[in-house]
């Protein structure tokens, strides 16, 4: 079966640089990918930027948590 006999057409003016789906009116939150293989989040839907803070945030944390336990033992030691 096609996408757009599922109704799950996702029309061309709503990609921005041919990367980024933007539909306010589209309640999805995932789409599937214009090329390749997989779904992209619907960045028209506000929950999107809830999902790619909590991505950021898992990326982050564990990047920023040794840097916080070198600068606690190097304090230490300097006392």
């Amino acid at each position: 079966m096609e996408d757009d006999e599922l109704g799950m057409e996702t029309p061309d003016r709503c990609w921005k640089w041919r990367v980024f789906y933007v539909n306010p009116d589209d309640p999805a939150l995932f789409v599937r990918k214009r090329y390749g293989i997989g779904y992209t989040l619907n960045f028209g839907n506000r929950w999107s930027w809830a999902v790619l803070g909590l991505i950021a945030f898992a990326i982050i944390l564990p990047l920023s948590v040794p840097g916080f336990f070198i600068f606690e033992i190097k304090h230490h030691l300097a006392r």
